[in-house]
């Protein structure tokens, strides 16, 4: 198995830039009257917001600490989704996902775009809704900021042609 640093960083590098998501995995250490336990954590936050978090988030997968097998099974589900070409991801069943991770990478994906993800939002999760409407927040806010300035750098065709083809001016020569 891979280090989980090399996983979050290819993760990492497939969320949309300005999203500021990020998955984190870490382990919590728990004191018990029979000793010291090492249990693993898995999280997902949006900004500064913790929306998905493993444990936490489902008590019923917790009981008699199944989490250490399950944290292999969440970073294989992360490698099978990194490994899935894009074209498959929205049609896709996740057989492993029993905690609707997928769901969140799907949305946080900058390689699928967010009119085919809107057709999604009856079928997301709380957590992958929190992150879609983040995403829409951002298009519509990013597509004015950048017609503005494309603007800006480019004249406009009519002015194009007023201007002409540039003229190259010889040295000695008179206009």
């Amino acid at each position: 198995m891979k280090r989980w640093s090399r996983l979050q960083n290819e993760l990492r590098a497939l969320f949309v830039p300005a999203l500021h998501m990020d998955i984190q995995c870490g382990v919590h250490r728990t004191d018990s009257a029979r000793g010291e336990t090492d249990l693993p954590r898995c999280w997902v936050c949006l900004g500064r917001q913790t929306i998905w978090s493993y444990p936490q988030d489902f008590p019923d997968s917790a009981q008699d600490y199944p989490c250490l097998t399950d944290m292999s099974t969440i970073s294989e589900l992360l490698r099978l989704y990194i490994d899935t070409p894009r074209w498959q991801l929205l049609h896709r069943v996740f057989a492993d996902d029993r905690w609707g991770l997928t769901d969140i990478m799907k949305v946080a994906d900058r390689r699928l775009g967010l009119r085919r993800l809107e057709g999604m939002r009856d079928e997301l999760s709380a957590p992958a809704l929190k992150v879609l409407a983040a995403r829409a927040a951002l298009g519509s806010n990013s597509a004015t900021s950048r017609q503005g300035t494309k603007n800006a750098r480019r004249p406009s065709p009519a002015r194009r042609e007023r201007l002409g083809p540039p003229v190259r001016r010889m040295r000695g020569a008179q206009a």
